[in-house]
């Protein structure tokens, strides 16, 4: 029985050192401390205007639903996430909700996100990889 006891204990010491529990998921993240976890916000150019973008991801458990990218105006619309893990060195999330408009266009497609000194890289791509949106996000403040 000692013996049981003892590959459970060490089997739930390492699920809760897991880097997926504590949002350290992709090693080249983890080593700089960055996360994706929290919130940030940027501007991306978009002919003339710079359009607000906020995202917030609570956390980095494989198939979690509760990230959510927002697009200030003219495009007033949102993303709803699903994590998918690490792909080539990004965290992937799948956009399985909009809300309309603009966002539309991206429905059933991904969020690729990668951290550069101190701030986040974002690849929004459709289902069929042909329109694609690139942009940099800070750290919100409070």
């Amino acid at each position: 029985m000692s013996v049981m006891r003892s590959i459970l204990a060490r089997s739930i010491v390492g699920l809760l050192a897991s880097p997926m529990l504590l949002g350290l998921a992709n090693p080249a993240l983890a080593s700089t401390g960055q996360s994706p976890v929290g919130q940030w916000v940027g501007t991306v150019a978009a002919g003339q205007r710079n359009i607000v973008v906020k995202l917030t991801l609570k956390s980095l458990v494989l198939g979690s639903r509760d990230g959510e990218m927002r697009w200030g105006a003219p495009r007033s619309c949102s993303l709803k996430t699903e994590y998918a893990g690490t792909r080539a060195g990004d965290y992937t999330l799948n956009i399985f909700s909009t809300d309309g408009g603009w966002c539309d266009l991206y429905r059933d497609g991904t969020l690729a996100l990668h951290g550069d000194h101190g701030t986040l890289v974002f690849t929004l791509k459709d289902k069929q990889d042909q329109r694609v949106t690139t942009g940099q996000l800070d750290p919100a403040t409070q």
